[in-house]
């Protein structure tokens, strides 16, 4: 006589095979679930990266239309210091002229060195870039400084700093005159204009000391003039 034979849906094996089609279209439908919210995911991602791009896209052009307003400025106040200087450079050549005319008289002369002064002042705040466009003698260039126009003595000071700033023998050129004219007091003046205006990395170590120096003897010649030296001597290394 035959076991009865236990039922089909009670049979483990049966529960099993069940049990494993469940899980395997689990599987499946968790998967695409997981796709589409990675899909989703990832599309709000890129919505966001394409946002901040456009936002980053805006920044930009608007730093570079400020740069480009800023140079425009920069050019146009440039521009205006310099007529400044050249008119400043003008006022001090017609009393030094005006000076000659009438006779010597100490305020004309005050007059005439204080625009000077101011004249090279503008010009040394514009701070030119260097360049190589050095077409004459440094030796003579570095005369101009101690010119009786103010004009000559402005030029000279534009294409010391834009053409030979760099150079190795610029310091020892300027002391040498400067020493042998101490009685040029607007050339002395603009001596120190330059010598403040160096980038003293590029100078030879054994010409700090004499600039120093020089810088300290030149003090006596009045106080704007000390006033020059001291910031030559503030900016010396060591």
């Amino acid at each position: 006589m035959h076991a009865l034979e236990m039922p089909e849906y009670r049979k483990i094996s049966t529960w099993t095979g069940f049990l494993a089609i469940a899980v395997a279209l689990t599987g499946i439908i968790a998967q695409g679930v997981l796709y589409e919210i990675k899909s989703a995911n990832a599309e709000k991602d890129l919505q966001s990266v394409l946002a901040r791009k456009d936002s980053v896209d805006k920044e930009a052009k608007a730093l570079i239309e400020t740069r480009r307003r800023l140079v425009d400025e920069i050019a146009g106040l440039q521009d205006k210091v310099n007529q400044g200087a050249t008119a400043l450079e003008q006022i001090s050549d017609d009393l030094k002229s005006t000076g000659q005319q009438a006779g010597s008289n100490a305020s004309l002369d005050t007059l005439q060195e204080a625009a000077s002064a101011a004249a090279l002042d503008l010009r040394a705040a514009l701070s030119p870039q260097p360049g190589s466009n050095a077409t004459e003698p440094l030796s003579n260039v570095v005369a101009r400084l101690f010119d009786a126009k103010a004009s000559q003595r402005g030029a000279a000071y534009n294409s010391i700093m834009k053409n030979y700033s760099q150079r190795a023998d610029l310091v020892a050129t300027l002391l040498k005159f400067a020493d042998a004219n101490t009685d040029n007091e607007n050339g002395i003046y603009n001596t120190l204009v330059v010598l403040g205006h160096l980038n003293y990395s590029s100078v030879p170590a054994e010409m700090v000391q004499p600039v120093r120096e020089f810088s300290t003897r030149m003090r006596d010649k009045g106080p704007k003039t000390a006033a020059r030296a001291d910031v030559v001597l503030k900016r010396l290394p060591g």
